[in-house]
């Protein structure tokens, strides 16, 4: 079972948009929309779109992104058994193969996949991943201007042609 959390502050013109797309997704099961304690009327706008497959809720404050995320994660863990969880921007525009694949790079030791991202143009965003810092990194790359010109926890650009790129973080 997939779930997935879309969270969403003051913008529910865009989570709709989303919504919309990814409601007749049979690769995603359940999908909680998480308003995030909204300062215009998005709560009640978006609590029209509740279906058996959304699932609408408010946090009880707004405590950031992470926050958000993870009311809607407790909400699915408590309330349908996912063997995954996807968590999507409302601005986000995905087809329905790209979970597939993610449900597909998962391994024994791999607990979060993360797509690659391309800007409006089909430009790769990056960095998407970087290494984990070494003791010997944290002190030679602690300067700023050091770490702006070497780059130490960048994988390199080519490092992702690959179809799956196993990382230490995303």
């Amino acid at each position: 079972m997939v779930g997935c959390v879309v969270l969403n502050f003051n913008d529910s013109k865009t989570t709709i948009e989303l919504l919309n797309r990814m409601k007749n997704m049979k690769s995603i099961d359940v999908i909680v929309v998480v308003d995030n304690c909204s300062t215009d009327d998005s709560f009640s706008v978006l609590k029209q779109y509740t279906s058996k497959k959304i699932q609408v809720i408010q946090s009880e404050r707004n405590g950031g992104y992470g926050y958000g995320n993870n009311c809607g994660i407790a909400f699915l863990k408590k309330n349908f058994d996912c063997d995954y969880i996807l968590i999507a921007n409302p601005d986000v525009i995905f087809e329905e193969n790209v979970i597939q694949k993610m449900k597909d790079a998962f391994d024994e030791e791999t607990v979060i996949v993360a797509p690659l991202t391309l800007d409006a143009k089909g430009n790769r965003q990056l960095p998407i991943a970087w290494k984990v810092p070494t003791i010997k990194d944290y002190y030679l790359f602690s300067s700023i201007l050091f770490n702006k010109i070497f780059h130490s926890l960048d994988y390199p650009k080519d490092f992702y042609n690959q179809s799956v790129c196993y990382v230490d973080c995303v």
